[in-house]
């Protein structure tokens, strides 16, 4: 039932809806022997199957074209705007790293134990200028 490519997938899905009611529209309406009559609905069975496949992977394939269409025109809108996302991406990237700079860089403070620090924008009272680094500071522990 589930085994094949997407059109016999596909068309097996639409017989088990089908089947049913070709069952009530078509079997009580047959006359004829019971042989006969079994031929008969095997062979409109058979028939209605391959319409259906007919039909769904003619709909199938038209439906895959349309999306690989789609496919390369969103890649263009995409590509268009990619030196826009990697410029923006790197814009970022720089300020975190600027960002993460500025944290980087502790001074020591005159009121705090010798483990505890504070970002050099802050006031001190040992080091005012702030112009001191890290690891001046330190070296004056």
């Amino acid at each position: 039932m589930n085994h094949g490519n997407e059109a016999l997938i596909l068309s097996n899905l639409v017989m088990e809806e089908l089947l049913p009611s070709l069952q009530s529209d078509i079997l009580p309406k047959m006359k004829g022997k019971k042989n006969e009559k079994r031929k008969a609905w095997f062979s409109i069975v058979e028939d209605a199957y391959n319409l259906v496949q007919n039909q769904l992977a003619d709909g199938f394939q038209n439906l895959q074209d349309e999306c690989k269409g789609s496919n390369k025109e969103l890649e263009g809108i995409i590509r268009s705007d990619m030196d826009q996302i990697i410029s923006s991406k790197e814009f970022t990237a720089g300020k975190l790293k600027g960002e993460y700079r500025e944290i980087k860089e502790y001074t020591m403070c005159e009121g705090h134990s010798a483990y505890q620090v504070h970002y050099c924008c802050r006031p001190c009272k040992m080091f005012p200028d702030h112009s001191i680094s890290s690891k001046k500071a330190i070296n004056l522990i």
